[in-house]
């Protein structure tokens, strides 16, 4: 199968009824000159758009048209403006990366990724990928593992440098989707951009970097010329490398935070503190009881012991079970 990956987004009103009927699908080419291209891995999402504000959830569309192939981005004014990048242009530059670098995998949705019913996922946690994630429905940053050798090891490229959110280690969970006890996230000094509002536009710049296998620490991107840079590459369908300032190249920045988490379970997602977990008897694992059914008798008698599935052994009485608490991570 081809590892390309093909995006396609959706519009509906969320006052319509929550049907396949109900969904509107932008005014963008027709994809059926390229029909043939069958290999592709589809990601369709649905954003629904109460008022002037867009919250996003997934949902299979029957019929959608392809990004990236002409976006027709209508609000260039409003990036040349100052505006914040939206998920539509952080998808149409992962769809061009997509394309023009095939043996790289990631470049999911923005939008289904965020979506709290979908974990994200690579095709395998040995192969390279690029992924730009959304961090509290107000930032951009790329994760990748290009580059790292270990299958449980992760880098952020973050043009902030802000906290990371609970939720986002659970996607980088499931992206990297190793068998290890732990996952580590390599936090990396890379440019820090001025003001609030570029971060789109570095987690993009930094993501094409890592394609063409240049360290995005080691980079001075030229902010200024930025936005009008990606306006360009949105009018030609075609996503260039953006512009460095001369004769400032750094040496590598380096990992600025390491950041050790705890995975467990068969999803190999973190503790959590809505879900309750339970340690298997014989091969020590946990579970959560979302992943595994677990007797409610675990979690209310003292000296029940729970066995999992995999072990496939009876119940017996053993001492009381204490879940492991998310924050205990190094």
């Amino acid at each position: 199968m081809s590892t390309n990956i093909a995006l396609y987004i959706c519009f509906t009103d969320i006052s319509a009824n929550d049907d396949d009927s109900a969904i509107g699908v932008q005014e963008l080419p027709d994809i059926s000159a390229n029909e043939d291209d069958e290999d592709a891995d589809i990601v369709s999402c649905v954003l629904e758009l109460p008022g002037n504000e867009a919250t996003n959830r997934c949902k299979v569309s029957g019929r959608a048209r392809r990004l990236g192939k002409d976006p027709h981005i209508s609000d260039c004014q409003d990036i040349l403006s100052g505006a914040w990048l939206a998920d539509i242009h952080v998808d149409f530059a992962q769809s061009c990366l997509a394309n023009e670098f095939p043996s790289i995998q990631g470049w999911q949705s923005t939008v289904s990724l965020n979506a709290s019913s979908f974990g994200g996922y690579v095709f395998s946690n040995e192969s390279p990928f690029v992924q730009i994630l959304n961090i509290s429905d107000c930032h951009w940053a790329t994760v990748s593992n290009v580059g790292l050798h270990t299958p449980n090891t992760v880098r952020v490229y973050d043009s902030m440098g802000l906290a990371m959110p609970w939720y986002l280690t659970c996607i980088i969970s499931s992206l990297l989707f190793t068998k290890e006890k732990m996952i580590h996230i390599e936090h990396m000094k890379v440019q820090q951009q001025v003001g609030g509002d570029d971060c789109g536009l570095f987690a993009i710049a930094n993501a094409q970097a890592l394609c063409t296998g240049t360290d995005p620490t080691t980079i001075r991107w030229d902010q200024p010329k930025m936005r009008s840079h990606l306006v360009d590459c949105i009018r030609n369908n075609l996503l260039t490398p953006f512009p460095r300032l001369q004769g400032r190249r750094a040496a590598s920045g380096g990992v600025k935070k390491l950041t050790k988490i705890p995975v467990y379970c068969f999803c190999r997602q973190p503790s959590k503190d809505d879900k309750r977990m339970a340690q298997c008897g014989n091969c020590k694992e946990w579970y959560h009881d979302t992943c595994h059914t677990i007797p409610e008798s675990v979690f209310t008698t003292v000296k029940q012991k729970f066995f999992c599935s995999v072990c496939g052994l009876a119940e017996c009485h053993s001492a009381a079970i204490h879940s492991p608490s998310h924050r205990n991570f190094q």
